[in-house]
């Protein structure tokens, strides 16, 4: 079905080093955001060469709010209808593309046949950067934008990588010839998202030459199968009729639909693309014997979306698509989880893991992550985000990953093994279960400590923060006289780069009207203007990149701001958080290897003209995480403790399981009162509270 469905219808703070590549970025609102629901997603994937219209996810059966061409005639693909566009900055009704001018008829190889076949051979391009609108979009309904491209060169070329953002804060980095050997094969980029209002952007800026191509799109309403009663999955009563099974299909539960909790029985192995649960009535899906697996079409994620309450789903499940998890509700999946490996991500709400199976892929947590284990359990693959995450049930749980974990881990019940490479925890941990540390790599503890439970440090070294960076000029002060008196493009002897469009602003110059908050003056970008200056940094570890930021006052206003650490992106914010009014504080999160790094504030030039925003006060420092003062510390020979340059409190402390006595203890020149190079590295001091007898010594 084309047309509307139903009725037509800013992240401020920290921002995470997950965005990659380059600058040209756009959106009313920063990228990724801390403890923000995105509630959006990229995916991407090959497709191949041939007839592929049956294989691309486009069904009759999906409803769509629109279908488009963008050069050339009407189409129908597998029985859903596209639209003819003609021009450069095409438009219709519910979409819009902006700074696309150019149109090329054919160019290279087409090796993909049928009506696809048609819709990927004209395009349209020139976007540096360009984007597309969606409007008419229904709150709360759920979205996939397609694009259906054709190679133009061979994977890994380097000429056709995009840096994609939308105005929700997703992101991701695009080969529109990913996986492709040459010219003339098949690739879509999906963006799956929850609508919050009338209008959903999409921009692309190119990382080199080759702008996007843009030769077709298509947006589904995702949810349009709505379960109306019944316990058997095949015998229920649907919304329109037919029990849903199959790769991209759907399913939504309701609120309405029961007033008391509900179990559906799978009747066969289902599989479903995408599934919604709302209201304080608690549905499960049980499985009857028959497994759930979850599908996305060919290049797509799959959404569980709990709006509200928790649900079950207790059906061993089988994930062969990339799952996100959206909504603020719960989802508990009490079952084994098998599959083809793709990842969960929790975008928003409670994800609780109940099974016994290690689970396929990686996790990215950015909301709660409950596991739940009564046995011996590990977890392999990777654990990240800024979540919570939680190890409940008596069993004992080993994360064996490289886990970046910006949330806080809470030990409920059981113990909790850290075995690999290296772990930093950017909230510290809480509950009265132990931790145990093993692998040879470094555990970075940057929060504050809360918990009760023992800490075995069996390998390795646990590090209780990174340290500082020096930032040259930090505050802009350091310049030569500035030819125009109170502002100057490109000043000199100031350590900062200014290679086009930036410079150097003081407190009565036209780029900001609040004075400075260090100081006199402060570091302008114009349009795409870029500062930058090279950094070296002695220890790895996390880093909190900070400053001030202001938008130009007047009629001009702000621009976006990107900022990069060796041409990564790693945080933007977008026009509407630059205020003109006040200073703000402004943190993107990044891991810096020991070394020299480029620091670079870009303008993003969305809208073009002399809109401008500044900065000052520029830190690079890496918070010292603290222990708890209710913990007892266990240091075996060969791991070491690294304080961080402070004083950490210690309930008890042993070394290789003999208990020591209350005082300071540390590395030499630490100061403390018992010196060990073996137990401890780096700079501060570990102070131990109670001595073997539990006499309380001293308390911070």
């Amino acid at each position: 079905m084309i047309g509307l469905a139903h009725n037509l219808a800013e992240k401020n703070g920290t921002a995470y080093g997950r965005i990659t590549a380059i600058a040209a970025l756009m959106i009313a609102c920063a990228a990724l955001s801390a403890f923000a629901d995105t509630n959006a997603v990229f995916s991407s994937s090959y497709l191949g060469s041939g007839n592929l219209d049956a294989s691309i996810g486009l069904s009759p059966g999906k409803t769509y709010l629109n279908a488009v061409n963008l050069h050339g005639t009407n189409l129908t693909i597998n029985g859903v209808g596209f639209e003819a566009s003609y021009d450069g900055n095409p438009f219709g009704s519910t979409w819009s593309f902006s700074n696309e001018l150019s149109v090329i008829v054919g160019g290279a190889a087409n090796n993909i046949t049928g009506q696809l076949g048609l819709l990927v051979n004209d395009f349209i391009y020139g976007g540096n950067p360009g984007w597309m609108t969606l409007s008419n979009l229904t709150a709360g309904q759920t979205y996939i934008l397609s694009f259906y491209n054709r190679s133009y060169e061979a994977a890994g070329s380097g000429v056709r990588v995009q840096t994609v953002l939308s105005s929700s804060g997703a992101s991701t980095v695009f080969d529109e010839n990913i996986g492709a050997s040459g010219a003339g094969e098949g690739t879509v980029l999906r963006y799956t998202f929850v609508a919050t209002g009338l209008t959903e952007s999409v921009m692309f800026s190119p990382n080199s030459s080759g702008t996007m191509h843009l030769y077709g799109f298509s947006t589904e309403q995702v949810f349009n199968k709505t379960w109306a009663g019944g316990s058997d999955w095949a015998g229920s009563s649907w919304v329109p009729a037919g029990a849903p099974d199959g790769v991209g299909s759907n399913a939504s539960f309701t609120a309405a639909a029961i007033s008391a909790p509900t179990t559906i029985v799978l009747s066969a192995a289902t599989t479903l693309g995408h599934l919604q649960f709302e209201g304080l009535n608690a549905y499960t899906i049980s499985g009857g014997g028959n497994t759930l697996t979850i599908q996305a079409d060919t290049g797509g994620v799959a959404v569980l979306i709990v709006s509200n309450g928790t649900h079950f789903i207790s059906a061993p499940v089988v994930l062969n698509s990339p799952v996100n998890k959206f909504g603020d509700g719960t989802l508990v999946i009490s079952s084994n989880i098998t599959g083809s490996g793709k990842g969960l991500y929790i975008d928003s709400g409670v994800l609780l893991l109940g099974g016994s199976s290690s689970y396929p892929g990686g996790i990215v947590n950015d909301g709660m992550l409950v596991i739940s284990n009564s046995s011996v359990q590990v977890i392999s693959n990777n654990i990240s985000g800024s979540g919570l995450l939680v190890k409940q049930g008596a069993g004992m749980l080993t994360l064996s990953g490289t886990n970046t974990c910006h949330g806080s881990l809470d030990i409920s019940d059981g113990t909790l093994v850290i075995s690999n490479i290296g772990t930093t925890c950017y909230g510290g941990f809480s509950g009265s279960g132990p931790l145990i540390k093993r692998g040879s790599g470094t555990m970075f503890i940057l929060g504050t400590n809360n918990n009760s439970g023992d800490i075995f440090l069996m390998e390795g070294k646990i590090k209780m923060g990174g340290g500082t960076v020096c930032v040259s000029n930090y505050s802009f002060e350091v310049h030569d006289v500035l030819t125009n008196g109170s502002y100057q493009y490109k000043p000199t002897g100031a350590s900062w780069s200014f290679p086009s469009g930036s410079g150097i602003n003081s407190n009565t110059g036209p780029f900001y009207t609040p004075v400075a908050p260090d100081g006199v003056a402060g570091g302008f970008i114009q349009g795409s203007g870029v500062i930058s200056q090279s950094v070296n940094v002695v220890t790895d570890g996390y880093y909190n990149v900070s400053f001030m930021g202001v938008g130009r006052g007047g009629t001009l206003g702000p621009d976006g701001l990107v900022v990069q650490v060796d041409s990564v992106t790693v945080g933007y914010w977008g026009e509407s958080q630059l205020i003109q009014s006040a200073w703000q504080n402004y943190t993107a999160r990044v891991y810096l290897a020991a070394g020299n790094h480029n620091l670079a504030f870009l303008g993003s030039n969305r809208y073009g003209g002399d809109r401008s925003s500044c900065i000052d006060a520029v830190e690079i420092t890496s918070p010292c995480g603290f222990m708890s003062g209710k913990s007892i510390l266990k240091i075996s020979s060969g791991a070491a403790f690294d304080p961080g340059g402070s004083t950490q409190n210690v309930k008890r402390l042993f070394f290789d399981g003999h208990w020591q006595y209350h005082g300071t203890y540390g590395a030499t020149g630490s100061g403390a009162m018992f010196t060990n190079d073996i137990y401890f590295t780096g700079g501060g001091m570990v102070n131990v509270l109670l001595d073997p007898e539990g006499f309380i010594f001293m308390i911070r």
